[in-house]
């Protein structure tokens, strides 16, 4: 049976290759597993939230209603009233509604967008939360990936969006704090965000779900950008183009409860309802008053954070990496893997030479090990092959073409040209036989054997 083709791109779901890479590695039989796969909150449920659900025992006899019930409204409200005071009571009570969890509205909203324009763009910030893929295959649009590099605090630049894609655009997901880098968008840049929403006419989804995760400093959330825009256009709903969505899976460590809101866009909010009606998931009503006093409450939020900021602050000293500014994650790139390994070979007297020829180029070779592992899961191997022997050419001619295009290459240690040199030449001529000698052309276990045999020789003799 033929299935629709489009969601070949699922197969690329972060999670499951991950899971692809970690599975044929054994848990050690007599030590406790540290999970650091994925961001799911690992502390223990609050008493608050024990004695809630324990306490909420009646209505489960009823269908849920998808626009949820006015105790949770209200609580709603008094979270935003304490959270962003300048945003108290911007939105209508009809314009607030409950969710189970942030990833299926996240999924359903591209499905209101569908068909709105032609030629039409969804835009996703990248790195990217799965669900907001999903939710801009689901708008029917031309999907545009929003890289989120250092050079901008790892937000997307806004400056380099064209006009066009902008005119194109149908809608667009964002995420602050940041998933996973822990970047903060400030008030300028959220009213920024929202403008161009206006301007354009498309849907911005504005993703909270770390809103109360922070260091130092609150956030500050998209509906205080929306209070700032407020006296812009009087007379018209001061959230138009846009949904902020909160969860309390972080925020409460409530993963498993699937319970947040949606606040937003009153015409986005009234389509959403009869979507949810017709075929989505709704909060139990038994739930929804569970969730009502996690949101009337702020002290275990505190307690939370506090964990958190202890676990980071552990990082930071033995690390040496500076924490996010806000979420949970640990956000390591192989540049903090080498730093820390050259310091300690250092501080016993190693040379520079011997850590670049070991630690560093194993460091930076992680990503290519990566990519070739997965696609061998995946029975690619074209790709793992052609990743080897691209990277290589590239760091040969690539890298040492840029850098010395911007610095002269001076080669301080003239030992490089000596051995090292004759060895990597070696190597390069031994993969000829071991490739040909079989006639299928195939490196299989024996000669994966003597290649790793070769290289741990080579390692050796370096100390």
């Amino acid at each position: 049976m033929k299935l629709n083709p489009a969601h070949a791109i699922f197969d690329g779901n972060m999670f499951v290759q991950l899971r692809a890479i970690l599975d044929p590695t054994p848990a050690h039989p007599s030590l406790p597993l540290l999970d650091m796969s994925i961001g799911e909150p690992q502390m223990p449920p609050c008493q608050l939230l024990l004695d809630s659900v324990a306490r909420h025992n009646a209505g489960w006899q009823f269908y849920p209603k998808a626009t949820g019930n006015a105790r949770f409204i209200a609580a709603v409200q008094h979270y935003i009233d304490r959270r962003w005071p300048d945003a108290s009571q911007l939105a209508d009570d009809s314009q607030i509604i409950p969710v189970p969890g942030t990833r299926e509205p996240l999924h359903l909203l591209g499905q209101l967008v569908a068909g709105t324009k032609t030629d039409a763009v969804a835009l996703v910030t990248n790195p990217f939360y799965h669900a907001w893929r999903a939710g801009a295959l689901a708008s029917g649009a031309d999907i545009q990936f929003l890289n989120s590099g250092a050079n901008h605090n790892f937000l997307p630049d806004l400056a380099a969006i064209d006009d066009d894609v902008l005119a194109r655009t149908t809608i667009l997901y964002l995420c602050s704090p940041t998933n996973p880098h822990g970047s903060v968008m400030d008030l300028a840049y959220l009213k920024t965000v929202l403008r161009l929403a206006r301007q354009h006419d498309f849907l911005v989804v504005m993703d909270e779900c770390y809103s109360d995760i922070w260091r130092h400093t609150p956030p500050p959330g998209m509906i205080e950008a929306a209070a700032a825009l407020a006296a812009d256009a009087s007379g018209q709903d001061p959230l138009r183009n846009l949904v902020v969505l909160n969860s309390l899976s972080k925020r409460s460590g409530a993963a498993g409860l699937r319970a947040g809101f949606m606040v937003g866009d009153q015409t986005v909010i009234t389509q959403y309802l009869k979507i949810v009606a017709n075929g989505g998931g709704l909060v139990p009503t038994p739930l929804l008053e569970v969730a009502a006093d996690l949101y009337d409450d702020d002290d275990h939020v505190a307690a939370i954070r506090a964990y958190y900021n202890a676990n980071f602050e552990v990082a930071a000293t033995h690390l040496q990496i500076t924490p996010p500014e806000g979420g949970f994650f640990l956000w390591l790139g192989s540049e903090v893997l080498i730093k820390g390994v050259i310091d300690l070979a250092s501080s016993f007297g190693i040379s520079e030479r011997i850590v670049s020829l070991s630690v560093v180029a194993f460091g930076t070779s992680i990503p290519e090990l990566t990519t070739s592992i997965v696609a061998i899961v995946r029975k690619e191997k074209g790709i793992s092959i052609g990743n080897l022997i691209g990277s290589n050419i590239f760091d040969m001619l690539g890298v040492m073409g840029i850098t010395a295009l911007i610095s002269p290459i001076i080669v301080m240690d003239q030992s490089l040209f000596g051995d090292d040199f004759i060895w990597m030449l070696s190597f390069s001529f031994l993969l000829l036989p071991l490739l040909f000698i079989n006639k299928k052309m195939t490196l299989g276990k024996l000669e994966g054997l003597i290649l790793l045999g070769l290289y741990v020789i080579f390692i050796g003799r370096l100390f």
